[in-house]
């Protein structure tokens, strides 16, 4: 089993941006789990700054053919206290 390193927290724009792109699909569901997972192991593997100079807020994407559709999430990573906060997510069609 691997080690649960960082703790996950949504942020307040979190559930409302997850309603907003959800596609309804079995998909959706599955990416959004597999991303939780992949954040409570290691945030910084992965994904790339935001914006330049603020390490701590960071982009990660996912891409799934077979869904269609690639997951933008920004997060926020506090390395003092292993907290990642799940920012906003968008989807983009591939």
């Amino acid at each position: 089993m691997l080690a649960h390193n960082w703790r996950v927290v949504d942020g307040p724009e979190w559930a409302e941006s997850v309603e907003e792109v959800d596609p309804h699909d079995n998909y959706f569901v599955r990416n959004l789990e597999a991303l939780k997972i992949w954040l409570e192991r290691d945030p910084h593997y992965g994904t790339h700054t935001f914006l330049d100079g603020d390490d701590s807020l960071r982009v990660y994407k996912t891409k799934d053919e077979a869904a269609g559709y690639r997951l933008l999430v920004v997060i926020a990573c506090d390395d003092e206290t292993k907290t990642v906060e799940r920012r906003w997510l968008a989807v983009e069609p591939l």
